[in-house]
């Protein structure tokens, strides 16, 4: 980070800073370097760290005080990175703690009060992601206040090693690890699949966070495997956050040993492409994905190939490609019966390609009875009645459609013309 416009009190305080430059401006932010461990509570539970402290360059800045950055964002994801601690001399006598607060263009998007309990344990890392303001120029604030009390008695904060990365390592999360750490990690005997096995039990109940945490450790141990991209990928995709997704799965692909998993990567990217494009969806693309995963056969998850066939199926039925589409909507629903949209979609395609509603009925009736609470089964089932001209029973089907989601304009139109 260049330069910065810095706002502080006029009045000084006793700082290890004043004097350093202009007073009272370098007794609340200073350029410093401190040496503490990395807070071990930071850290998912079980997890250690090296005992020996870590140092880093630090903004010093006392409360209250601010000090914003211009800087031009490139295209690609970036994210902004730091450790957030107490300067180890004030530690004895810490008051309430301070809040460290960073700021885009005046909005927060980081807020953190630490503790003077939390201080003294050392470093805690943060990081902001600035994906949103892409190509942008920006102003990036940081700013530190007093603690809830408002005491800001031996509030000697800082903000260390802070910087810009590229997406793909925010992503991750590897700025807030060091050479040091992983070293140690490694001489622990910890391996990727350690890191992987833990990752997967948080994923699977669902701690998406915490399961990044774990993947992209993963990562930092065996940087050029493609598993633990993958993995970082999925957390991605749990967290609702397409873009970190899409760049851990390429990431993957770009690796030594994608081979071993390259049906998965396909199929991950291709969905992603499918559901997050910002415009009209590169079809052909994304059917060129699904192929390829399928011409591979190379799933970690057989719910993936299942997931591929539906992807195909679904890009053909948006293509108008409708026989091809029903074979493959037919291969999900013989392979998984309990999949409700290739239920749902494979009676609509049979209906659209041929007028078949006796076999339209029977795949929507699955549909509904694995998901009585969605309405997509019913409001298909209310289109296929109302336009074979099966008025009542189109009738009691949009009444269904209407006790899910009250609001439903093509139900209300429909049952507002019936009258």
């Amino acid at each position: 980070l260049s330069t910065a416009d810095v706002e502080t009190p006029e009045t000084p305080v006793k700082t290890p800073y004043c004097g350093r430059g202009e007073v009272p401006r370098s007794c609340f932010v200073a350029p410093a370097a401190w040496e503490m461990p990395d807070a071990s509570a930071a850290q998912p539970a079980g997890w250690w760290l090296p005992e020996e402290p870590a140092r880093r360059s630090v903004l010093f800045m006392h409360p209250p005080s601010r000090a914003t950055f211009t800087v031009t964002l490139p295209v690609t994801p970036t994210a902004l990175v730091f450790w957030v601690g107490m300067d180890p001399a004030a530690w004895e006598r810490l008051g309430d703690g301070a809040v460290y607060r960073v700021r885009v263009n005046g909005e927060v998007a980081f807020d953190r009060a630490l503790t003077a309990t939390e201080a003294r344990q050392g470093w805690w890392p943060g990081q902001v992601d600035l994906g949103l303001w892409a190509g942008q120029t920006v102003r990036l604030t940081l700013e530190t206040d007093p603690g809830p009390a408002g005491d800001a008695q031996g509030d000697w904060a800082g903000w260390g090693e802070v910087r810009l990365v590229d997406g793909a390592k925010a992503a991750l999360v590897l700025t807030d690890l060091d050479v040091r750490v992983v070293g140690a990690w490694s001489s622990g005997g910890l391996t990727e699949q350690d890191l992987l096995t833990r990752g997967k039990r948080a994923f699977a109940a669902r701690r998406f966070q915490e399961a990044l945490w774990w993947f992209g450790r993963g990562v930092e141990i065996e940087p050029l495997s493609a598993m633990p991209w993958y993995y970082v990928g999925r957390a991605y995709e749990g967290l609702r956050k397409p873009r970190q997704a899409l760049i851990a799965f390429r990431q993957a692909i770009q690796q030594r040993d994608s081979e071993r998993i390259v049906s998965s990567l396909y199929f991950h990217i291709g969905q992603l492409l499918q559901s997050s494009a910002a415009g009209p969806p590169p079809w052909d693309a994304i059917l060129g994905l699904y192929e390829a995963a399928l011409a591979a056969d190379r799933f970690v998850g057989r719910w993936e190939r299942v997931g591929a066939h539906y992807g195909r199926g679904d890009v053909l039925r948006r293509m108008g490609r409708l026989q091809e589409a029903i074979e493959e909507f037919r291969w999900v629903v013989e392979e998984r019966p309990e999949h409700y949209w290739g239920n749902v979609w494979l009676g609509v395609t049979l209906w659209q390609a041929s007028g078949d509603v006796e076999r339209a009925e029977k795949y929507l009736r699955q549909a509904i009875a694995l998901k009585p609470e969605v309405k997509w089964a019913y409001h298909w089932l209310g289109e296929v009645y109302r336009k074979t001209g099966r008025w009542e029973e189109a009738r009691i089907v949009y009444r269904q459609v209407l006790e899910i989601d009250p609001q439903d304009q093509v139900a209300l139109q429909f049952l507002a013309e019936q009258r």
